[in-house]
């Protein structure tokens, strides 16, 4: 009789326990997509996304870079401000600032600023918010969830093919650095998101690996990323840069000049040229004859110009790549 109550009693503690853990997963899927849903819904917020990548060519050769992405935002007004900084192990580093408003966009990277004229639809397309993760709901199966200061964190696991279009826009740089298209072959995603009193999902975290081809050796990429709203009162500020009112027009096709309106040099531009003639698409992808074109380039404009207008490029396009 006491063995039959003992294993009356044991599967009863079992079956609760089965039953928790479903609640968990319920419970946190549905508070995650409610934050997600409700976050996503803001019109005007203040977000940062911060994102450290380290690339290993196969050859024990790493290369990283940490680019931090500040947005403040006012979609119904067809405003934003954008700002990025890439800094490389190497010590580089460079910054770009975007700002939109009344149908013209804004330009400045320290080297050079100008203005063009966007229609707003066009402009906020690129804003997007960065709130929309799409994590699939099987991936809260072994979630846990914790809470402090009244704020929600939830950890879990996702496979890297059920995150594979979030994992790609990480990854995105990592063909302009080794210059081609790579098959990747991405692990489990390491996840964390963190919901305020308010229902906001305040804060997500992401770290992944990831292994490709390269030259016939085994490279791989390690991803750290994280994205937090620092504002989602509704009231969030979206200033203008200083002195923006003053930026000359953008023309490409205006005839190059001893010195421009914005102090550029005929020589500088001519190595800006230069510098964008060593990729050969969107990608940016190296020519063939990358290695033979930027010794040349070096020797005419300098290798310390040419090393800064590309590592521009690049950032740039790592720019496009999130917007996308």
């Amino acid at each position: 009789m006491k063995k039959t109550i003992i294993a009356i009693l044991t599967a009863a503690i079992l079956l609760v326990s089965f039953a928790s853990c479903g609640q968990v997963k319920e419970d946190c899927y549905k508070l995650y997509a409610d934050a997600e849903a409700k976050t996503s819904a803001l019109t005007r917020y203040s977000a940062g996304v911060e994102m450290s990548l380290g690339v290993d060519n196969g050859s024990g050769d790493v290369i990283s870079m940490v680019s931090r992405t500040g947005m403040d935002a006012d979609l119904t007004a067809s405003k934003y401000l954008q700002s990025i900084t890439n800094t490389t192990s190497d010590g580089g580093s460079q910054s770009v600032t975007l700002y939109h408003e009344a149908g013209t966009t804004y330009f400045t990277d320290g080297y050079s600023s100008y203005k063009y004229a966007e229609d707003d639809a066009s402009a906020m397309t690129s804003v997007g918010n960065v709130a929309d993760f799409d994590i699939p709901e099987a991936a809260f199966e072994s979630a846990k969830l914790t809470e402090a200061d009244s704020v929600k964190t939830i950890e879990l696991t996702a496979s890297g093919q059920s995150m594979k279009s979030l994992c790609d826009s990480y990854l995105y740089p990592v063909g302009m650095i080794t210059g081609s298209e790579n098959a990747y072959d991405i692990s489990d995603v390491s996840i964390s998101l963190s919901v305020n009193k308010d229902g906001y999902l305040v804060k997500a975290s992401f770290s992944f690996s990831a292994g490709f081809d390269l030259n016939g050796k085994k490279a791989s990429a390690a991803v750290d990323a994280a994205v937090e709203y620092t504002d989602v009162s509704g009231k969030a500020p979206v200033n203008a840069p200083d002195g923006y009112q003053s930026y000359p027009d953008y023309d490409p096709n205006a005839a190059a000049t001893d010195t421009d309106d914005d102090g550029m040099s005929e020589k500088d531009a001519e190595a800006i040229d230069a510098a964008f003639s060593l990729f050969e698409d969107d990608h940016f992808t190296k020519v063939a004859n990358y290695d033979e074109l930027y010794k040349q380039y070096c020797s005419e404009y300098g290798k310390e110009t040419m090393d800064s207008i590309i590592e521009l490029i690049l950032a740039f396009g790592a720019i496009n790549a999130e917007g996308n």
